[in-house]
């Protein structure tokens, strides 16, 4: 794989493939929703967590997608730069779940679910993000 700068139809291939991602992560959104209400709140925490963060990552991806149909590494490397402080944040709010006292945010098969979904999707979302930069990149 080359680190040249995309042109033409390809950089709209790569607009409209992010574009998918978007739907995606709306998509996931509406599954945390869901699985926030069907557990009780204590253990459906993890699940708003994936959905505010899916919602966060498909405002993102507007970025990388604009980037992607423009070629702007700048604008790729502010979307990546901003998908790295929403894993940073995933993380943060995972470790408050896990070491508040008195709440059993974290316990359960379903709350490990939804926290591993919310990780993966903001790894994903860098994963995506990074891409972005080195496709637009003039190196």
């Amino acid at each position: 794989m080359t680190t040249s700068p995309i042109r033409g139809s390809r950089s709209i291939a790569s607009a409209v493939l992010t574009a998918v991602v978007i739907a995606a992560e709306l998509g996931l959104a509406a599954i945390s929703y869901l699985g926030w209400t069907l557990n009780d709140n204590a253990k459906g925490v993890t699940f708003v967590l994936a959905g505010v963060s899916a919602v966060i990552g498909a405002a993102l991806l507007v970025l990388v997608a604009v980037a992607f149909a423009g070629g702007s590494a700048r604008l790729a490397g502010r979307a990546e730069g901003l998908m790295w402080l929403r894993l940073f944040g995933v993380l943060v709010t995972l470790t408050v779940f896990a070491f508040r006292p008195g709440w059993v945010a974290m316990a359960g098969a379903a709350a490990v679910v939804g926290a591993v979904i919310a990780l993966a999707d903001a790894a994903g979302g860098v994963v995506l993000a990074r891409l972005a930069l080195r496709r637009t990149s003039r190196v």
